[in-house]
């Protein structure tokens, strides 16, 4: 990590986003069909990389390819020309999603042979609380639940409530099958890594009376009516839906935050990183801390509770 990058190109300068915006568009057939492209792309499937990790690099690159193909041709791809993008990015995304973003583009340089084009990363300090906006409760998820149940979405009830006490990923929930259900252990293969989840009896009992109930008998539980794998987007949207009707923030509508609020729940039993990192899947402690922050609210309590150091 290290400090942005300020200098950009005065001819990269003068062109106007909304410039840039149509000729980013104009290009997207073109470089969809990019043969180095495509081939980063297939590295990715090679190294096995999750299904949904390999949509997102590509998608980044696509972008990236398009901007800076936008400025000057291909051939004078530059460091000055990713620094621009880089800054580009600064005027309408957070830190946390710029350094997603780049991290994809800088193993696109990578594997195209272009190291010195690499950039770094947007510094960003650790967060010592959460937005309230965002953060989910858990009575909060206890409305969403009752609401859902109301309104006839028995799925999405039970996706839900899923993550909620396991803390799986909603791309994972393709793992619960009868079979491992019954068994009350989940085996999850996922960023080319293999790790197990338990069920709570509870849960357990929950998913398989609703597998009862939708007629499944076998395969997985979480399906679509024509049999196919949830959608991720169809559950965003249904969640909104449900966000709406129950009186919850649209800003916490969305299905990782229940991974969130796991986490927390979690930590707060336990307080064991480490197990918790083990348990959500992370390679990395870091990964971890940011779903053990705790609330604006609760470090307000805190502090209050510390009361004045200095009194008179």
């Amino acid at each position: 990590m290290g400090e942005i990058v300020a200098e950009s190109i005065v001819k990269e300068e003068i062109i106007t986003e909304k410039v840039i915006d149509k000729q980013v568009i104009a290009k997207q057939e073109i470089i969809e069909n990019n043969d180095q492209l495509l081939a980063f792309v297939n590295s990715l499937k090679e190294e096995e990389k999750g299904k949904a990790t390999i949509e997102k690099y590509k998608r980044d690159a696509r972008r990236f390819l398009a901007y800076t193909q936008a400025l000057r041709p291909a051939a004078e791809l530059s460091k000055e020309s990713v620094v621009s993008y880089k800054e580009s990015l600064l005027k309408d995304y957070e830190a946390s999603s710029i350094n997603s973003m780049l991290a994809a583009i800088n193993r696109y340089l990578g594997f195209i042979g272009r190291e010195d084009c690499r950039v770094k990363r947007v510094r960003v300090q650790r967060k010592n609380f959460l937005e309230e906006e965002r953060c989910m409760t858990s009575a909060e998820a206890k409305r969403l639940l009752m609401t859902a149940r109301r309104q006839g979405k028995l799925r999405t009830k039970m996706m839900i409530e899923t993550i909620c006490t396991t803390g799986v990923r909603v791309s994972e929930l393709c793992a619960f099958t009868i079979k491992r259900i019954r068994k009350g252990m989940i085996q999850i293969h996922n960023k080319g890594k293999i790790r197990k989840v338990i069920l709570t009896k509870e849960l357990r009992a929950k998913l398989l009376q609703y597998a009862a109930k939708q007629g499944i008998r076998s395969g997985v539980i979480f399906i679509t009516k024509t049999g196919g794998s949830v959608d991720r987007s169809n559950f965003w949207r249904e969640i909104k839906e449900i966000c709406k009707a129950a009186g919850v923030r649209q800003t916490k509508g969305f299905p990782h935050n229940f991974r969130h609020l796991f986490a927390r729940c979690y930590y707060e039993i336990d307080r064991d990183i480490v197990n918790l990192a083990a348990i959500l899947g992370h390679s990395s402690i870091e990964t971890t801390k940011i779903y053990t922050v705790s609330t604006y609210a609760k470090v307000m309590k805190k502090l209050n509770q510390m009361g004045p150091i200095f009194r008179e």
